[in-house]
């Protein structure tokens, strides 16, 4: 019923998404993503296929795929946050070697610089640890943790970096032990760990 539905170019997004469902099932994350982006196309107003899509293309290292959607949906809806979130998060954690990109994601994360959420503070505090700049790094990471909401082990990793990096040896610890937490998965776990074994 999915796969006719979408062969007729079905114009809402319930179909993709349910066919892509039902392929992750079979493991089968490929074609998962091929109808996602199909679905992108057909439903260019509904970003829910495409952000499934470059979900699964950032967990599988397809770095540049997924960030060429994201840019796609910005470009089509500017004020998307979330994408902005993922665009920036995504070129700090695997393009940081890359100046023009970080600058991008510099003033694509700036958007973020008046929020009280504290995982797009988070953000745009990676992206200024990674461009060099730790006094607003720190700044803004703090205002993350102020927040009063319970922040991801992911956040207090950047944290720790960003006060290792500023000769905080004791305070950086601190935050490192919190963000290696057993059961947690994210961009920076191993490096968050080799930076702890370290002290």
């Amino acid at each position: 019923a999915f796969d006719k539905a979408i062969d007729a170019n079905a114009a809402f997004a319930d179909p993709y998404l349910d066919r892509a469902h039902l392929y992750l099932v079979e493991h089968k994350t490929e074609q998962a993503v091929a109808v996602l982006k199909k679905g992108a196309i057909a439903v260019p107003n509904d970003f829910r296929a495409p952000m499934a899509a470059a979900a699964l293309l950032g967990n599988a290292g397809k770095y540049q795929e997924a960030m060429a959607l994201y840019d796609d949906m910005l470009i089509r809806n500017p004020g998307l946050d979330v994408a902005a979130n993922n665009l920036a998060e995504m070129i700090a954690d695997y393009q940081f070697n890359d100046s023009v990109a970080l600058e991008k994601a510099r003033q694509t994360a700036e958007r973020f610089s008046g929020t009280t959420n504290p995982v797009l503070l988070d953000t745009l505090a990676w992206v200024y640890f990674r461009q060099g700049n730790l006094p607003l790094a720190q700044t803004v990471i703090e205002r993350a943790l102020e927040q009063g909401s319970s922040v991801s082990p992911q956040v207090h990793y950047h944290y720790g970096a960003i006060l290792m990096k500023s000769g905080k040896t004791d305070a950086a610890k601190a935050e490192l032990q919190k963000a290696v937490v057993e059961g947690n998965s994210y961009p920076g776990l191993e490096e968050a760990k080799k930076m702890l074994s370290r002290q």
